[in-house]
């Protein structure tokens, strides 16, 4: 299990920096100088915004250097965070709060000059769907594929009906000869034994099984319709309407001012947290690397 959460967070790192490479909004979750919030890389805006809970919005300027970063390991399970120290180009020294793979994302991305502003896209890209919404649309999708090879590869037969179950509503049925026999739904109210009833024969995995074509269509659209709609209504309404509400009380709110600088030897106090130099951030620090390495 750790692996796989390991492996969904190495994955869903690497969608931000893709989004971040094309021009998508992302909105980072993190904290800035222990403030919760989240960090607007948002093409609304004129620049980098970190907004916290109570709808304090601070710009933060690209430009400056990222001087490097701590991980901090919490919790049980261990649970890694890393602290990561930016100077801007006025000179402020502040700390972000960013999960593992996006710290290096951000450090080598913040750490570049910004480019020229380009014309606006007459069809603004939607923002980076939120990790749930893929996952939903992609249970929908297995849920389809599974479908369509059933219908297409399986056997579509008449099969005699050889017991009636009327406690479970299901039916022992026979088909090719008598040869084959599996267990499939049906209304056991109004079949007889000796009744034909059509069902699917399943293909390979599934040889010797079969299935209705009454209730399961009903059940495949359910498992298959809900989680799909779910998906997109995520990644095409909820979270578009979450990003935009963002960005209208990012601009509400105003530039903010940075704190004052921090010493490059102040550290902050990590209270029942097992703290140590992160050196992820000192090899080959470059946005446009990581960006490609995004896209294959």
């Amino acid at each position: 299990m750790p692996l796989v959460v390991a492996g969904l967070a190495r994955w869903a790192a690497a969608r931000r920096r893709h989004a971040l490479a094309v021009g998508r909004a992302v909105h980072f979750r993190c904290r800035l100088d222990g403030r919760r919030g989240r960090l607007l890389i948002d093409p609304r805006l004129d620049g980098p915004v970190f907004i916290d809970r109570s709808g304090n919005a601070v710009a933060l300027p690209r430009g400056g250097e990222a001087l490097g970063a701590t991980v901090s390991t919490v919790g049980q399970p261990p649970f890694e965070k890393v602290s990561l120290r930016y100077r801007t180009p006025q000179g402020r020294l502040v700390r972000l709060g960013l999960a593992t793979h996006d710290a290096r994302t951000l450090g080598a991305w913040l750490s570049e000059e910004a480019g020229p502003v380009s014309a606006p896209a007459r069809w603004p890209l939607l923002p980076t769907a939120p990790s749930w919404a893929v996952f939903a649309l992609a249970a929908a999708l297995f849920v389809g594929l599974a479908t369509a090879d059933f219908a297409v590869f399986g056997k579509h037969t008449d099969a005699e009906v050889v017991r009636v179950d009327r406690a479970e509503d299901d039916c022992t049925v026979a088909w090719d000869g008598g040869v084959e026999q599996a267990g499939v739904d049906c209304d056991a109210a109004d079949i007889r034994p000796g009744d034909r009833v059509p069902v699917v024969a399943l293909p390979w995995p599934f040889l010797g099984e079969a299935v209705d074509t009454v209730t399961t269509p009903l059940v495949v659209a359910v498992l298959g319709g809900v989680p799909g709609l779910l998906g997109l209504t995520g990644a095409l309404v909820v979270n578009p309407l979450l990003c935009a509400r963002r960005v209208r009380r990012a601009r509400r709110a105003g530039p903010g001012v940075l704190p004052t600088t921090v010493a490059d030897g102040e550290t902050e106090e990590q209270d029942e947290e097992d703290t140590e130099e992160w050196s992820a951030l000192g090899d080959d620090l470059r946005y446009a690397g990581l960006a490609a390495a995004a896209r294959h």
